[in-house]
């Protein structure tokens, strides 16, 4: 989740590490470098909002804010905010697909919650 965040420029945080998502249920590859973190997924989750821009797959933007918040305790809530505040900068911003990312993610209410305290 934060490769993605850093991939799509909404956090200055740099993780060490490159964030995975797997399918549950599912043996994580053995990946030696660069270090990996796996974060497990429903399937009807894991293939949601996967884009491939450069080759390799990396969630949209709005999925990517939608499994933060889902995942809101391995991320933490001031790289949330910062997240969230440079989305809603951006200019391509897409909010009905922000909605949708937030009702498959199952955090439609947290979603409002945060944006109303952030607008």
């Amino acid at each position: 989740m934060e490769s993605a965040l850093a991939y799509h420029g909404l956090s200055t945080v740099r993780s060490h590490q490159v964030w995975m998502a797997i399918p549950n249920h599912s043996r994580a590859p053995r990946i030696t470098c660069p270090p990996v973190r796996y974060c497990y997924f429903a399937d009807s989750t894991h293939q949601y909002g996967i884009i491939r821009p450069e080759g390799f797959p990396v969630y949209s933007k709005e999925k990517t804010l939608a499994d933060i918040l889902r995942h809101r305790n391995k991320i933490g809530m001031q790289t949330i905010k910062e997240a969230f505040r440079d989305y809603l900068r951006l200019k391509d911003r897409n909010l009905d697909e922000l909605l949708r990312a937030s009702e498959v993610c199952h955090v439609k209410e947290r979603m409002f919650d945060l944006l109303q305290m952030l607008t």
